[in-house]
């Protein structure tokens, strides 16, 4: 009869790890769940020597995967985090987590979530450690979803482990939202303004161009400039939208290259009142990552470096990679947040106290929603601001074309009288 080895969690989410002989994999997680195993890896023991360098050769490419850079996810954090909630759930109630994963292929139609819990799965069954699955499905999970698993096999309850990831995921795709639907109404208003200008430039001023040459009207540089650009719009119309596509594609590629980001972010950061909310931003972020990874009892130094990769600002990524360099050196974090002088005092200060009385993920967490709701009121405010303050630099760039348009037609009158 085929024998197993398998990992898993008991009842009081302790670790179990053993051997038994059973038919199929079917048959052990039946046998494992009559006792009250949560099993969550499970190898099929061969005598052959090929089979076996071929499980280590899976192990040996998962744990290689868990090592890899991230890159950009496919699926939201919102839907992984509904998945990671899912998953949660029934491992609480004691699913075996394989059957946990096909409850998921059947809830779930999209094809790269059905692909990467299929690799999770295949990773599980074929021996690989749950942490080491996990890590591999990168279009999937972020990469603390795996350090947080990893912490959870050394001891830790994998229901709660899944849980505090799905509400770390849960909290980040709400923060995103809330700035997306602030700057909707804003962006919305400069693209009506742009299209206006445009059309006012491309349709409007070319007609009056024949009525200024007839009445030798004195064109202003600001109405020439307009005028030959709505003139050479209408003579070369194909060439002129590849121009401007070409312009925009090679402004965004800018805007996404090294160079760019560090150009944005300097004017961001000086920016008066932008600055800052983006600072709060980036640090709510991380803050909420690091003690989202400290009270899953990763180590602090991994936490802050996850911290420093999810921040989403070169600055504060480049600060909390120095504090990472000064906690190794015996530094405590207070000192060296304080040190990198890119961290607001009332945050080192929480953290020194955090670090004092033994509590210093869970400090963290309340710094990052102190974080969080000052930021929404500031883009509220920020919103409240920008919507007259968009209105009035539309009406201002319309009334100044407009004012191209009568100013030759009326000083040319003015010479007639």
């Amino acid at each position: 009869m085929p024998a197993f080895s398998y990992q898993g969690f008991d009842q009081a989410g302790k670790a179990i790890s053993g051997r038994v002989s059973v038919s199929n994999l079917d048959e052990l997680e039946n046998l494992l769940a009559r006792q009250n195993i949560i099993l969550t890896a499970a190898t099929l023991l061969k005598s052959s020597i090929s089979s076996n360098s071929r499980q280590e050769k899976v192990v040996s490419q998962s744990a290689t995967t868990l090592k890899s850079p991230s890159r950009k996810r496919k699926v939201s954090d919102a839907m992984a985090a509904d998945i990671l909630s899912n998953l949660a759930t029934m491992c609480k109630a004691g699913v075996p987590f394989v059957e946990s994963l096909e409850a998921v292929l059947a809830i779930y139609d999209k094809p790269v979530i059905v692909e990467n819990i299929r690799q999770v799965r295949d990773r599980i069954v074929s021996g690989a450690s749950l942490s080491e699955a996990m890590a591999g499905a990168k279009d999937l999970f972020p990469d603390m979803v795996a350090e947080m698993l990893h912490v959870a096999e050394s001891g830790g309850k994998l229901e709660v482990a899944l849980f505090n990831s799905a509400n770390y995921l849960a909290r980040s795709a709400d923060l995103r939202r809330k700035v997306i639907n602030a700057m909707l109404y804003p962006m919305v208003m400069l693209a009506v303004s742009s299209m206006v200008v445009a059309a006012m430039i491309v349709f409007v001023l070319p007609k009056f161009g024949d009525v200024f040459t007839k009445m030798h009207a004195e064109i202003p540089p600001i109405t020439r400039m307009m005028l030959n650009a709505g003139v050479a719009f209408n003579s070369h119309p194909l060439a002129s939208i590849f121009i401007i596509l070409v312009s925009l594609v090679a402004l965004v590629l800018v805007g996404r290259s090294e160079l760019g980001n560090a150009l944005v972010g300097a004017i961001v950061a000086k920016t008066p009142g932008l600055g800052d909310l983006v600072m709060k931003l980036a640090l709510s972020r991380s803050l909420q990552s690091i003690s989202v990874l400290l009270l899953s009892n990763v180590s602090l130094v991994d936490a802050l470096a996850h911290g420093a990769k999810v921040s989403g600002s070169q600055s504060l990524e480049q600060a909390l990679n120095r504090t990472v360099g000064m906690v190794q050196e015996g530094s405590t974090l207070s000192s060296a947040c304080a040190e990198t002088k890119a961290f607001p005092a009332m945050v080192v200060q929480i953290i020194g106290v955090g670090e004092r009385t033994g509590q210093l993920g869970s400090m963290l967490g309340t710094c990052a929603e102190k974080l969080e709701r000052e930021t929404d009121e500031r883009l509220k405010s920020l919103v409240s601001i920008l919507e007259p303050l968009m209105i009035v630099v539309m009406g201002v760039v319309i009334g100044a074309i407009t004012m191209s348009i009568v100013t030759p037609i009326y000083s040319t009158i003015q010479n007639i009288h």
